[in-house]
């Protein structure tokens, strides 16, 4: 019994490092992990799964819903996946830290700078002006006690348009959100041929 499990387990390690091989050969295809580009498919596949042990204290495992945005996950440049729960309030100016991190996942469709929140009182209301691609922009996100407006982000959403990209999220069936730029065509590529459903902001 005790050789038969270890076998087992054997494969399935297996399965689960060819899983990840060709997950990250695909969302490679789709220009995740540009700040490795210099690295061989070897390299990459074997500092990205050191990077999730380190980074989230477990290797890839396929058997997991979520293991295909994990993968997304580990090219920051591209995935914001955070808490909505954000401790959101007039101190903390969650706005303002935020959006410099849409515009970074953005893949260069937004360029914000000269970004102010201000909180009228304690409860809001809240004013977030900020200057997209050289045009000044301004979104009252809505008072949802210490948590992010989906409001204030589908605001954000919107900037995109007119560019081949819009954000997309992925279920996580939790708090917690995922959005990643993409273009119609690789969102329907992910979902035919990774299996994951992702949907437009």
């Amino acid at each position: 019994m005790g050789f038969w499990r270890r076998d087992k387990r054997r494969q399935d390690q297996a399965r689960t490092s060819d899983w990840f091989r060709d997950a990250v050969r695909f969302y490679r295809q789709l220009g995740f992990f540009e700040e490795h580009k210099a690295l061989s498919e070897d390299d990459l596949v074997t500092t990205l799964r050191e990077f999730m042990r380190e980074a989230y204290y477990e290797p890839p495992d396929s058997s997991r819903r979520s293991a295909d945005p994990e993968v997304m996950r580990l090219d920051d440049d591209r995935v914001w996946w955070d808490d909505m729960e954000a401790d959101v309030c007039a101190e903390n100016e969650v706005y303002s830290e935020l959006l410099p991190r849409l515009s970074a996942i953005s893949r260069g469709a937004l360029t914000i700078g000269e970004v102010t929140e201000t909180w009228e009182g304690e409860r809001g209301p809240v004013s977030v002006e900020f200057t997209a691609n050289g045009t000044r922009h301004l979104i009252h996100p809505e008072f949802q006690e210490d948590w992010i407006a989906p409001n204030f982000l589908e605001e954000v959403g919107r900037l995109l348009e007119g560019s081949p990209f819009r954000f997309y999220t992925w279920d996580t069936q939790g708090q917690d959100l995922f959005l990643v730029a993409l273009t119609r065509d690789e969102a329907e590529r992910i979902q035919r041929e990774r299996g994951v459903k992702v949907e437009p902001l």
